[in-house]
């Protein structure tokens, strides 16, 4: 079987969508040693970089680049035409809009959330996305997405689309080990010698961090002088919440870490009290898994999602009150039985994800397509 995939979406700016990329396919290519399997390349990134070399996987350079969307957009519908008709695949899997058709392939469309029918600022942009969303749903041959809520999302506005999930998965058996060079170095450079509440995403509305920066006002208002520290790179919003953290008095309290490599998130992952997750909307998110695997305690929106993938094994909070937020963070504080019952179950649950069981899945799901 031949299989093409269209990575030009992807590039070194870290995301969850790159973090199960790599998880996945680092799995699937030795998995399918007797399949072949080319990846197609943004001008501006060596995704070949990110795996080990594979007999059966050839990387090909486009001249696509993978953050001028419109660019890439019109582009994309005279440069995979060509492709298509030369290479002849089995499967070509996309993992970003739009799709361009060929009737002779199976294409897969992997959707990690639509929430640029609903956040997108302004209705132009907004009357854009779903038009491309739509085009792109009609014209795949199959969806996969992340979650059974971003599935049950994506069927109720366009019915009889055949979708599978796929989870977004974690490598549980790479432990980020502490030793006193990394801790020396990671905790001494950002100051971070103490316990501190910790959330992780980037740093844009949906992220709901300035509902958290006040639910921290109250806690230290209810005399618990809690730190937080907030990693990830700023997609318009990281002022907002310095000069909130300043007008609320919290500066001192509040570190925020851009640029972090995998290995510093791991030990500040490991070094922290609990993990808060206080989004409005996700499709999945991965940091519920990356702090599962940390041993930390959850505290986090009663959103769909969330629940579908936390079960029992979090505590949540109304995502648009403070008062709640505060209120459940100091629940888990307040109470090491229940802080110890949360990591005990998270460690049991984060093995579902585990980029081995994903990868099987979609191995499977490929050999249906045949």
């Amino acid at each position: 079987m031949k299989i093409g995939l269209n990575a030009t979406c992807f590039n070194n700016r870290p995301s969850g969508a790159k973090q199960r990329f790599i998880g996945i396919y680092s799995k699937l290519f030795p998995r399918m040693k007797s399949d072949s399997f080319i990846v197609y390349e943004p001008v501006d990134c060596a995704v070949s970089e990110w795996f080990d070399h594979h007999d059966n996987v050839i990387y090909v350079k486009t001249p696509l680049h993978s953050e001028r969307r419109y660019q890439k957009y019109v582009y994309g519908v005279f440069y995979w035409p060509k492709v298509f008709e030369v290479q002849k695949f089995d499967i070509f899997e996309t993992f970003s809009l739009p799709l361009v058709r060929e009737k002779k392939v199976v294409l897969f469309l992997t959707i990690h959330d639509i929430r640029g029918v609903y956040l997108n600022d302004g209705w132009i942009k907004r009357i854009f996305y779903s038009a491309i969303l739509r085009y792109s749903i009609k014209n795949s041959d199959y969806i996969i997405t992340v979650s059974n809520y971003m599935k049950n999302e994506i069927y109720s506005r366009f019915p009889g689309t055949p979708i599978s999930t796929i989870y977004n998965g974690i490598n549980i058996k790479d432990v980020h080990r502490k030793n006193s060079v990394d801790v020396g170095g990671v905790f001494k450079r950002f100051d971070l010698s103490n316990k501190y509440l910790l959330s992780v995403g980037h740093f844009e509305l949906r992220k709901n961090y300035s509902t958290l920066i006040k639910a921290l006002k109250i806690l230290h208002d209810m005399g618990k002088k809690e730190s937080i520290v907030i990693v990830g790179n700023d997609s318009g919003e990281i002022n907002t919440i310095i000069e909130l953290s300043k007008s609320l008095g919290l500066s001192k309290y509040v570190t925020i870490l851009s640029g972090i490599t995998d290995n510093e998130l791991g030990l500040i992952y490991q070094n922290a009290k609990i993990f808060i997750f206080p989004s409005l909307y996700e499709g999945f998110g991965i940091p519920i898994l990356e702090a599962m695997k940390a041993k930390i305690p959850i505290v986090l929106s009663d959103i769909p999602v969330f629940k579908e993938i936390v079960g029992n094994n979090g505590v949540y909070f109304n995502c648009h009150e403070p008062e709640s937020i505060a209120y459940a963070i100091n629940g888990v504080i307040t109470s090491k039985g229940e802080s110890e019952r949360l990591v005990q179950n998270g460690l049991e649950k984060v093995k579902k994800f585990d980029f081995c069981n994903v990868s099987e899945k979609l191995q499977i799901l490929y050999n249906k397509n045949r």
